[in-house]
């Protein structure tokens, strides 16, 4: 089945997604990464509100560290490298983001940055108000009463340390949040179900990620179904509404 069929299907199966409550359970998720397929499947949903984590590149040691300083991601300009051809990354934080910054790479594999010194400096003011922004709205919620899901995932998958550390860590800002930590390899019949590992902290089941060099390759109706799942599970939305 093609991607855009799946879409289509995700796209139609909006009216499954709803809490107890009538909400939307889109609403009530937010990515920590580690890359952007989440977000496109949040943009298959019509889901387009922004997040600090949705479109990154975020290692899960470098997350844990955000969370553990509780401060927002400087985002200095001297610490800006390129990480892609329209990516950058912020050394510091070890996380890297989307942006016109762009470079290219070199007969010695070298990325460089394309722009003028004044293009550079207009761009990063855009880019530096929008991170500080994301930053300012995603400590908010996470401080909030109200039960976030957050979302996790890795390529190759997290042992269950990083889970639980992660886990940990959102705890301490409010014990109701919920982790999503999606695992890849399962076969088609597990495909869409999620299973509690610790009290609000679950894995859910794909059978594959889109790979790194193209996240748009996409399980739509995996994705669908394992929130889908995560709208019906009684743990969940006891915390949720």
């Amino acid at each position: 089945m093609s991607t855009a069929v799946n879409v289509a299907k995700a796209i139609d199966d909006q009216r499954d997604l709803l809490l107890p409550n009538g909400e939307p359970v889109v609403n009530r998720l937010e990515s920590l990464g580690d890359n952007c397929e989440f977000g496109f499947v949040l943009r298959s949903l019509g889901y387009e509100t922004g997040s600090l984590f949705r479109w990154t590149v975020t290692p899960i040691d470098n997350l844990h560290i955000f969370l553990e300083n509780n401060q927002a991601i400087a985002y200095e300009r001297d610490s800006l490298v390129p990480f892609a051809p329209g990516m950058i990354k912020d050394e510091k934080s070890g996380i890297s983001f989307h942006s016109k910054m762009r470079s290219e790479r070199g007969d010695d594999g070298k990325l460089t940055f394309l722009l003028t010194e004044e293009e550079m400096d207009d761009i990063y003011q855009k880019d530096k108000s929008k991170v500080d922004h994301l930053s300012a709205k995603f400590f908010h919620r996470l401080a909030d009463k109200d039960a976030t899901v957050y979302v996790l995932k890795k390529n190759g998958n997290l042992d269950d340390r990083h889970l639980l550390k992660t886990a940990e860590l959102l705890k301490k800002y409010n014990e109701k949040h919920v982790l999503l930590a999606v695992h890849e390899g399962c076969d088609a019949v597990q495909a869409g179900t999620i299973e509690e590992i610790e009290s609000g902290v679950f894995r859910a089941h794909i059978t594959a990620f889109a790979p790194y060099v193209n996240a748009k390759e996409i399980q739509y109706n995996e994705w669908t179904s394992i929130l889908h799942s995560v709208s019906c599970e009684k743990s969940i939305t006891e915390r949720l509404c």
